[in-house]
């Protein structure tokens, strides 16, 4: 099932500079943009658009605050090009690449209602998207469930995604051994919303569909 969201791009950004995993992510920058961001994404919310926004009523868009309960999900992405040459028993961590993608979750009274999407271009970090509140909700519905099961702490998670194929996961590692957590059920790859799994059985499961894809956007 493809995510259905609303998605209102800011800025198009055609590069940036890929984050090492191990690099630590500015919390305190990448705040103060979503900050900044929350007017904007206020005038972007009128009485036709507000519910494709993720808000129950008009007035919701003027009442956003950053949900600074947990930190933000930090995204890695892995390449259909890195993809279609995995082999079995491979490292999965070795796919991933970025890491200067950042999803901020936006909530209204509490609970999770949109995203500020930001990434590095150059030397600073930008927002780039306002919206994908079917995607955020997913999301953190998925880190919480797995935060319940795993005992582990929000810091702990991040997200991969498979662009070509249109799939999201919230990863983790345990014992530096990759693990992704689908959030929402995908069928054909006999993926169960919520339930973790090495990233290495995930890659194998969606590496047919990768290699039968021409690369086209879509």
């Amino acid at each position: 099932m493809r995510l259905i969201s609303l998605i209102i791009v800011i800025l198009f950004i055609t590069g940036g500079n890929a984050y090492s995993q191990d690099e630590p992510l500015p919390v305190e920058t990448v705040k103060e943009v979503a900050r900044a961001a929350l007017p904007v994404l206020g005038q972007l919310v009128t009485a036709e658009n507000f519910e494709a926004m993720g808000f129950r009523s008009l007035e919701d868009a003027a009442k956003v605050t950053l949900d600074d309960t947990e930190p933000p999900l930090q995204v890695f992405m892995v390449r259909l090009d890195r993809l279609k040459e995995y082999q079995a028993g491979a490292d999965a961590n070795s796919l991933l690449t970025g890491g200067d993608m950042v999803y901020y979750p936006v909530t209204v009274g509490g609970e999770v209602t949109a995203a500020v999407g930001i990434a590095k271009t150059k030397e600073q970090w930008e927002v780039t998207s306002l919206g994908d509140a079917n995607l955020i909700r997913m999301l953190t519905s998925a880190r919480k469930r797995s935060m319940d099961a795993s005992e582990l702490d929000a810091k702990s998670y991040f997200i991969v995604w498979v662009a070509a194929l249109n799939l999201h996961f919230v990863a983790y590692r345990a014992d530096e051994r990759l693990m992704l957590v689908p959030v929402q059920d995908e069928p054909t790859y006999k993926f169960e919303t919520g339930v973790a799994m090495p990233a290495e059985q995930a890659f194998e499961a969606i590496l047919p569909a990768a290699k039968a894809h021409d690369g086209s956007p879509g």
